[in-house]
């Protein structure tokens, strides 16, 4: 029987660039190879065998599909490796540049940073943070106080990580910083950005984590979610101080605003947990509603300001629904397409008793409990679809309708909703009680928009498009900012109808969290195999020489020839001029 292509067996590859002299030199490599004799000696002694056939990629099983995936799979795996590689030596130059500067070696150390950064003779595809910090060091490069507040540059990179899932979490004392890869929580250093140790969970981290309320920063403690409960670990020594198992997949985690209880929403229960000790205090089945079922509990869950009560997102059916389930004639698809209800079920902890509130607009995406113990939830109705640009970067485009209804939760009844359409993905919404122009408002973002809205009437107030899907949002006295998916940040103003945008970060932005001045940062990355981000990017605002001043726009050649420079580079005679930015000059130096 004649072998067929795909089952053809191979001793060797050769793949090359297309030209007459590479054509030629794999065409006399391959015969080379297949009348290659190996002498017996060798041969019987260590049972070598002889190359038979070679593939040529130019020639026999070129349109082969299986070697079409060896070939990518054999790809990916060499640039992955390829770019590790680069990366590596990129950090190690950056240190090495640092280690010049600091023993007084500057024109070394740019020299060093230099190498570390991308050259046209290679393909870099990440610029390293580290070598952007040591040649802005080492060439002497400030920013006036004026344009400090706008201006934040990459210095430090984590890699501590394959893979970083979902938010990241920096103390209020700005020490330290929390990542999880869905195994293990990284505790790192913010000052060295290095990890310190491991939080090894042994179970999987779950999808949702991680919030700000998970830190218990007085204790120096930490609240992991996993997929099977809840842990608690001291995260100064990595000592795991309790764990509280619970019954079914658990769906979300909330914390109460004294952090002192816990709330777990699994498929089957909703446990309310102390938190001192890990203690469950109440267990509470999901099928005990009044005249509901609860056929599917949400991914949302909020505590009320006073810590009493419990909010939770769900899918329900009636009774009589669910009766109607049983019968061999229901058409079970049919029911969960048309006779599901999406709502709110309010769990009262001292009468330990449940009540079903219906929403329908949409699925719920998000609970934030009012200072007037009402309720808002954000929700959706629509359809999404993605794509891959052209460095392999995932855009997913909506075609939705965003929903912001507020209600009260004693009799369920809304008191006022709005609808919103978008088309832009979708990243977790927020939602924000605050001021616009004095006036009590609610901050409602949604995909890449940022919408004001009266908290008394639900009027809108003022709606801000923004250049891409939010990530992160700030909000202070006078104004709010967002951070974009592009990199973007938008600060507004509650008092004026203006913005300002100012491009700070790098671009596909994933997560990012903030503490005194410093921001931390993923991005999803591209061209790599991996689906999350690989690595965190600290930011740092540019710190100005106060004896540093700008120069006159109109300064001639001849005072450009006779500016005060670092001394260390008026040595060696060199000094570098930006373009793209403004020139400085030093009024505490003697030489020039």
């Amino acid at each position: 029987m004649k072998e067929s292509e795909h089952t053809r067996q191979y001793d060797a590859f050769i793949s090359y660039k297309h030209g007459e002299i590479d054509s030629f030199a794999a065409e006399k490599t391959q015969q080379l190879l297949e009348h290659f004799h190996i002498p017996k000696h060798l041969a019987s002694q260590w049972g070598i065998q002889p190359i038979e056939t070679v593939f040529v990629d130019n020639g026999e099983l070129s349109s082969s599909a299986a070697f079409s995936v060896y070939a990518l799979q054999q790809t990916r795996s060499l640039s992955n490796q390829y770019r590790q590689t680069v990366l590596s030596q990129s950090q190690y130059l950056a240190k090495e540049a640092m280690d010049l500067l600091n023993e007084g070696d500057p024109m070394g150390a740019i020299q060093k940073a230099l190498q570390a950064l991308p050259a046209d003779t290679d393909d870099r595809a990440l610029i390293n943070p580290d070598a952007v910090y040591a040649l802005t060091q080492s060439v002497g490069a400030y920013k006036t106080p004026a344009s400090v507040s706008g201006t934040l540059s990459p210095t430090k990179t984590f890699h501590g990580l394959e893979e970083i899932h979902g938010d990241l979490i920096v103390t209020e004392d700005g020490t330290r910083l929390f990542a999880q890869d869905g195994k293990q929580v990284a505790v790192i250093d913010t000052e060295t950005m290095e990890q310190c140790h491991a939080l090894e969970t042994e179970e999987n981290i779950a999808s949702f984590a991680f919030t700000k309320t998970y830190l218990l920063e007085e204790k120096k403690q930490l609240l992991v979610p996993t997929n099977e409960g809840l842990q608690c670990w001291e995260y100064e020594t990595g000592e795991q101080i309790w764990r509280a198992a619970a019954q079914g997949d658990v769906q979300a985690v909330a914390v109460s605003s004294d952090q002192k209880l816990a709330a777990v929403l699994t498929e089957e229960e909703l446990d309310i947990i102390q938190v001192a000790d890990g203690q469950i205090k109440q267990k509470k089945t999901l099928n005990n509603v009044p005249e509901m079922e609860i056929c599917e509990p949400g991914t949302e869950v909020v505590f009320s300001p006073d810590g009493k009560t419990v909010a939770f997102s769900a899918h329900a059916a009636t009774k009589e629904e669910k009766q109607e389930q049983e019968d061999e004639s229901f058409d079970l698809d049919e029911w969960h397409d048309w006779e599901r209800h999406e709502g709110i079920v309010f769990y009262h902890i001292a009468e330990d008793s449940l009540r079903y509130s219906e929403l329908d607009k949409g699925n719920i995406t998000y609970l934030c409990w009012g200072e007037d113990d009402s309720v808002y939830a954000a929700s959706k109705h629509g359809s999404s679809c993605f794509f891959f640009n052209n460095n392999q970067v995932r855009k997913t485009y909506e075609n939705c309708k965003a929903y912001l209804t507020k209600l009260k939760p004693d009799g369920g009844t809304d008191v006022w909703s709005q609808e919103f359409v978008y088309s832009l993905t979708n990243a977790k919404p927020r939602i924000y009680e605050t001021k616009w122009n004095e006036q009590d408002a609610v901050m409602y973002g949604f995909s890449n928009y940022c919408v004001f809205l009266d908290k008394k009437t639900g009027t809108v107030l003022r709606q801000c498009e923004l250049t891409d899907t939010i990530r992160a949002y700030a909000m202070g006295d006078q104004y709010m900012y967002a951070v974009c998916q592009d990199g973007t940040q938008t600060y507004i103003p509650y008092n004026k109808r203006t913005r300002v945008n100012v491009t700070s970060f790098f671009d596909n932005l994933e997560s990012i969290c903030s503490n005194s001045g410093n921001f931390y940062v993923t991005n999803e990355e591209e061209n790599t195999s991996s689906a999350y981000p690989t690595s965190i990017i600290r930011y740092q605002y540019e710190v100005s020489d106060p004896n540093w001043c700008i120069l006159q726009d109109d300064i001639g050649s001849e005072e450009l020839l006779t500016v005060n420079v670092q001394d260390s580079l008026a040595e060696n005679n060199c000094f570098a001029v930006l373009y793209t930015c403004l020139l400085y000059t030093s009024d505490a130096a003697d030489d020039t």
